[in-house]
């Protein structure tokens, strides 16, 4: 199941706003490896590390999330985040850039 879904910070939009605890599905404290990519020059990191993991996934709880209102076609992300647990990749979080919009897959 893929979503797309924009950062928003007006919830008195057309589709109900969600929060990051929404988007996931599951306990945070159940994230087990964060990937990252910086789509400008390849950098990639990984982490297992549970405060870093943490440190994150506050990063992503200050914002609210909604359904896109205007279908964009893609050229291309400043950086994704894919959130696992345990080996399942379940989350995909991607910035655009351009529309300063977040770009999220939901993968169930």
């Amino acid at each position: 199941m893929i979503f797309v879904i924009e950062a928003t910070t007006n919830i008195m939009e057309q589709y109900k706003s969600k929060s990051f605890e929404d988007l996931l599905g599951i306990n945070e404290t159940n994230i087990t490896k964060v990937f990252m990519r910086n789509g400008l020059n390849g950098h990639a990191v990984e982490t297992t590390d549970k405060e870093k993991i943490k440190e994150l996934v506050s990063f992503y709880k200050d914002r609210t999330y909604r359904k896109e209102l205007k279908k964009r076609l893609g050229t291309g992300f400043v950086y994704f985040c894919d959130f696992y647990s345990e080996d399942l990749w379940f989350l995909r979080i991607s910035e655009n850039g351009k529309y300063k919009a977040l770009i999220v897959l939901i993968i169930r």
